[in-house]
């Protein structure tokens, strides 16, 4: 949504910059999955952009790039804090283009890539799940 040069997202757009208030473990998932960089796209939007195979229309990057060529300066979204000094825009131009780029972001939909991309994610968590059950069971024997 932009109201006057105020960018308001949810998820799509994050600011998230420190892991403070989070666990050890929150944290740590966090930098793993790139949610901590100032002005970045969600990794989740990233992964579950899938779009149909016979999809033919913008991308996720001309999406993204639309919302760059508007005018605002500032920010809010549900994660992450809001950047009223007037730096939100070229900080997100820079990230965008910096850690996403239109070769990561104009792809079309690949079955083999979304279903490669979805295991690697769910062994993650799995993984990151019995660490922190790991630590929590010793922690609790101390």
């Amino acid at each position: 949504i932009l109201r006057g040069d105020l960018l308001i997202a949810c998820d799509a757009i994050q600011n998230i910059t420190t892991t403070e208030g989070c666990n050890f473990m929150g944290g740590m998932v966090s930098r793993f999955f790139g949610f901590i960089r100032p002005m970045n796209v969600g990794p989740g939007i990233v992964t579950n952009n899938v779009r149909p195979a016979d999809y033919t229309g913008p991308t996720m990057w001309d999406d993204l790039q639309a919302i760059d060529k508007l005018g605002w300066r500032n920010f809010i979204s549900a994660h992450g804090e809001v950047v009223s000094d007037g730096s939100a825009h070229e900080t997100f131009t820079n990230t965008l283009n910096e850690v996403w780029g239109p070769k990561k972001l104009n792809s079309r939909y690949d079955p083999m890539a979304a279903a490669v991309g979805s295991l690697k994610s769910k062994v993650l968590l799995v993984f990151f799940i019995t660490v922190a059950a790991g630590v929590l069971y010793y922690m609790r024997r101390a």
